[in-house]
């Protein structure tokens, strides 16, 4: 396609998986024709911006501190259509984004959070606006908040989802068997090249999991294994663990934007169940270990990973180390594993994601 589309993909930064996948499905946009322009918008930028900071520390506390509360909104949001959660920002803003839709009067609008796309649903049949809607689900997950009329195409991560969604009355010539999108970096095989064991742990998850100094000192004691901890922004974390400078086999860093690579490089990852680095993980080829979660949309990805049997499941009785230990020393469970994971891959169409979405301009 030569002719360059104006394309709008709404976001939120909530917990940043959306806007991560938002920023893959730009790449993938840009990958079929360099001369579109596409911009992302967090939708809160656009309702309401005072209220951002609100939305976002509410979130956090109430899936660090309270699962049961943030369960009971989400739950909610699952299982009700047109849930009265959402209607109160719907009744409140939607004159307000639908402005600033056709202020912007884009040629296709994508959504990566499910708010965003009742707010464009919403705004097309109330101002007749007939701009094509696609939204990507970030979770493995049928929700009914992601489920909204006028909604062109649906970017789906697995089949099980799709046919779910069918059954809720979605067209399957609408469905799109995608998975949650990562960047072209994540797509790319890149041959391992050291010949130790290498274990990649997201700092996010040391504390849930009990990640210690005593279990850092036992990882640091295996000669066959390198240990990479990446703390992300997390600086406090960062300090902390690099006080230490005389670990032998691990390796602390901070922000980075070679998660990919490391990856690549990576025989396990111990990480958060979130959708986005779960799909990561998937095209990496990488198993996982993930820590049980209560949080709503985390279970529906960890009941994901056990069905498919892509990683090992930490229950609260057993000790990651021990488990970090037997994963990377047991050769044939990562094997199945990974074939496991190849499977799943055999699944997904990311490379498909621009020209799907370019179809309906």
């Amino acid at each position: 396609m030569s002719e360059k589309s104006n394309i709008l993909i709404f976001t939120t930064s909530f917990g940043m998986g959306h806007l991560s996948v938002a920023n893959a499905i730009k790449e993938q946009l840009i990958n079929e024709n360099k001369e579109n322009i596409i911009e992302i918008v967090d939708i809160l930028d656009v309702s309401n911006p005072k209220t951002k900071d609100i939305f976002f520390n509410t979130y956090k506390f109430l899936t660090s501190k309270h699962e049961n509360i943030y369960n009971y909104f989400y739950k909610i949001k699952k299982d009700v259509p047109n849930n009265y959660i959402d209607g109160i920002m719907y009744n409140m803003y939607l004159k307000k984004v639908a402005k600033y839709i056709m202020h912007k009067n884009p040629d296709l609008i994508i959504s990566t959070f499910p708010m965003c796309s009742g707010f464009v649903s919403k705004a097309k049949a109330k101002y007749d606006l007939k701009i094509p809607l696609i939204t990507s689900i970030t979770d493995v997950v049928d929700s009914w908040e992601w489920i909204h009329s006028n909604t062109d195409m649906y970017f789906v991560p697995s089949k099980v989802v799709g046919e779910k969604l069918v059954g809720k009355g979605i067209d399957e010539k609408q469905i799109k068997v995608t998975g949650i999108p990562v960047k072209n970096e994540f797509l790319q095989y890149l041959k391992k090249e050291n010949s130790k064991k290498q274990l990649l742990i997201m700092g996010g998850v040391m504390d849930k999991l009990g990640i210690d100094q005593v279990v850092l000192d036992k990882l640091d004691g295996l000669s066959n294994v390198k240990t990479v901890i990446v703390t992300g922004n997390n600086k406090v974390l960062y300090d902390k663990l690099s006080k230490n400078s005389d670990y032998k086999n691990i390796e602390i860093l901070g922000y980075t934007t070679e998660i990919a690579k490391f990856m690549s490089e990576s025989d396990v990852l111990v990480t958060k169940p979130g959708g986005a680095t779960l799909f990561e993980a998937i095209n990496k080829g990488l198993p996982m270990i993930i820590k049980n979660s209560n949080v709503g949309q985390e279970e529906e990805n960890i009941k994901y990973i056990r069905e498919k049997g892509i990683g090992i499941l930490i229950e609260d009785s057993e000790s990651i180390e021990d488990i970090i230990i037997d994963s990377l020393s047991n050769t044939s469970v990562l094997e199945l594993l990974r074939l496991n994971i190849s499977n799943i891959k055999n699944e997904i169409n990311p490379h498909l994601i621009g020209k799907y979405a370019l179809e309906l301009i």
